[in-house]
């Protein structure tokens, strides 16, 4: 009688243990954070800003991820597939133009430009990232180009595929906002923006 009991328990144990099993083993299957179908193609950005003084010693530093734009992701895929998709602008180039300006108006995806621009987007020097599918743009504000009367807080900056202003001149890629960093009419900006695609 006790030989009976103790087979019975050992057999619901089992018993509990497979359906235990398969429940995990069926979760882990299904669990989209294991499926390879929802990974996809991102972009991933970088700012830093520097603030060089006349005597070129660093007086001011911000860094932050960027929030990449609609419009950027539509340009990007209309390039690499040939797409139709809506663009604020005729994609005229590289996304090597940085701008800047003074809002504080947060980083938004329906955003297709600067909210205050404060000087022409800068054409940037291009390089290749440290790592695959990574690529570096540098723009160097010089002194005056900013400003040339009193300081002026540079709070927002964005990235570009040309000079002009206005979504009827460029398309935007990328955007955000960061804390105030203030630009003297002496002083230089240094402006880095990585993109990483993954």
């Amino acid at each position: 009688m006790t030989t009976t009991k103790y087979t019975a328990l050992i057999v619901g144990l089992v018993a509990i243990a497979s359906i235990g099993g398969a429940y995990a083993l069926s979760q882990e299957f299904s669990s989209p954070q294991n499926s390879a179908k929802t990974e996809g193609m991102k972009s991933l950005g970088h700012i830093q800003l520097v603030v060089l003084g006349p005597d070129g010693a660093i007086k001011a530093y911000r860094q932050s991820d960027n929030l990449v734009v609609t419009n950027g992701d539509n340009v990007t895929a209309n390039r690499i597939f040939g797409t139709t998709l809506t663009t604020s602008h005729a994609f005229s180039g590289a996304f090597s133009y940085i701008g800047v300006g003074t809002s504080a108006t947060a980083a938004a995806v329906t955003q297709t430009d600067l909210s205050a621009v404060q000087s022409a987007h800068r054409l940037g020097t291009v390089s290749n990232g440290a790592i695959h599918g990574t690529a570096q743009v540098q723009v160097t504000f010089p002194a005056n180009r900013l400003t040339n009367s009193s300081a002026v807080g540079i709070q927002e900056s964005g990235l570009f595929d040309a000079q002009g202003n206005g979504t009827a001149n460029a398309n935007m890629f990328a955007r955000q906002t960061f804390s105030s960093i203030s630009v003297n009419p002496a002083d230089t900006l240094q402006v880095t923006w990585t993109v990483t695609i993954t």
